[in-house]
């Protein structure tokens, strides 16, 4: 949940939501907006995690993907963190 801290602190800055769905739910407020970002990355990891010996297409292997998705959100956190120093 540190992601929808940093993104609320950062949409009061000034920054915009790029995320559709996301957009839509931070009009309809926090709680929404952090209910609905909640249940996006619980019912997503739960998937994959569930999947996780499964393969794609044959090539590549969902465990893969878990790995990936947190090089993601690593990725995603520190990008949030320098774009809030800069406009803070």
């Amino acid at each position: 949940m540190i992601d929808a801290h940093i993104t609320l602190r950062l949409l009061a800055l000034g920054a915009t939501e790029l995320n559709v769905v996301m957009k839509l739910a931070i009009e309809k407020g926090v709680v929404i907006f952090l209910l609905t970002k909640y249940a996006m990355t619980a019912t997503s990891l739960v998937f994959l995690v569930i999947h996780h010996q499964f393969r794609i297409f044959n090539i590549v292997q969902v465990r893969h993907i878990i790995s990936g998705y947190a090089w993601v959100y690593i990725t995603l956190l520190t990008y949030e963190i320098t774009m809030w120093a800069y406009i803070a």
